[in-house]
């Protein structure tokens, strides 16, 4: 009996120490200046109606404290308040070029590169039917082909990968369960 009581006070004490509500971007650092972010919040001097009108933009991080975030996209500065965004991502990565992207690439670079072929060999006068042709495959295959696939890669290179950070209060609770147990809870409440 002492061990439960022991277990029972050491949780509610754990969780009294925890119950202020504290603001997710003020506790750590989920954000580091310089860093691209995607954010999306709502703006109601954006909306004509009067009703909050949602904005979204991808930029670096500038400053931040648990009130606002600033953003720079270009040479453009946006002060978006902490309480009105409802999604931040940060980037983590860049997406990998994908095979059907390098294979369609390929392919209209193939074509691009056979009509090509075709009107420079059109320009021979000398040059017979399969002689025209022939020039067309090569265009294709030597130089539309690989310039398609490479130009779809970078394409598809500048994909950033992006992964949400918790904006947001965190608020402890208690959870007490039918056998007597307790637990603590945390949930992220919207600022």
């Amino acid at each position: 009996m002492k061990t439960l009581a022991r277990l029972v006070l050491s949780r509610l004490l754990m969780t009294f120490a925890l119950a202020a509500p504290t603001q997710l971007i003020a506790q750590e650092a989920p954000l580091t200046v310089g860093e691209q972010v995607k954010v999306r919040w709502h703006d109601r001097s954006w909306s004509q109606t009067g009703q909050p009108g949602m904005r979204s933009v991808i930029a670096e991080v500038e400053a931040y404290d648990a009130n606002w975030i600033r953003v720079r996209r270009g040479k453009r500065i946006i002060d978006v308040p902490t309480t009105a965004i409802t999604n931040i991502q940060r980037r983590v990565g860049t997406r990998p070029a994908s095979a059907p992207a390098m294979v369609i690439g390929s392919g209209l670079g193939f074509a691009g590169g056979f009509l090509g072929g075709l009107m420079v060999a059109q320009l021979d006068r000398t040059a017979t039917g399969s002689d025209v042709v022939n020039t067309g495959l090569k265009g294709g295959i030597l130089v539309g082909a690989p310039m398609g696939a490479l130009f779809a890669y970078f394409n598809s290179r500048s994909r950033g990968i992006y992964e949400d950070i918790g904006l947001g209060r965190v608020v402890p609770g208690v959870i007490i369960g039918a056998d007597t147990r307790v637990d603590v809870s945390f949930r992220i409440v919207g600022g």
